[in-house]
C-alpha cells in the first residue's frame, strides 16, 4: 500500500509463484546439496575410524583447551559426560 504522498519506491514487490521448471531445478539443487553433505559425512565416519586420527584430534582439542579456548573445553566437558545442570534448584525448608 502506498502511503498518503502516493511514494511506492520503498515498497517490496510480492513473490512470484514458482513454475514447475523452478520447483524442478530447485529440488535437483537440493539433491545435489544432500548428496555432496552425505558425501562429506561418510569420508569423515571413514577417516574417524582410524584410533590415530582420533587421538589426535583428542590431543589437539586438549591442547586448545590448556591454551584457554573455551569452546575446546565446554567440548572436552560435554563430551566426557561433565555437563553443568541448566538450573539450579533451591531448597527451601519451611518450619512451623
Amino acid at each position: 500500500m502506498a502511503n498518503k504522498a502516493g511514494n511506492t519506491q520503498n515498497l517490496i514487490p510480492q513473490a512470484h509463484t514458482l513454475t514447475s521448471k523452478e520447483c524442478s531445478k530447485g529440488g535437483k539443487i537440493s539433491g545435489e546439496v544432500r548428496k555432496r553433505k552425505k558425501q562429506l559425512r561418510d569420508d569423515l565416519v571413514t577417516l574417524l575410524e582410524t584410533g590415530d586420527t582420533q587421538k589426535e584430534i583428542c590431543v589437539a582439542l586438549i591442547q586448545e583447551a590448556l591454551n584457554g579456548n573455551v569452546k575446546a573445553f565446554n567440548t572436552i566437558r560435554d563430551t566426557i559426560g561433565e555437563t553443568v545442570p541448566n538450573k539450579i534448584e533451591k531448597t527451601v525448608k519451611v518450619i512451623n
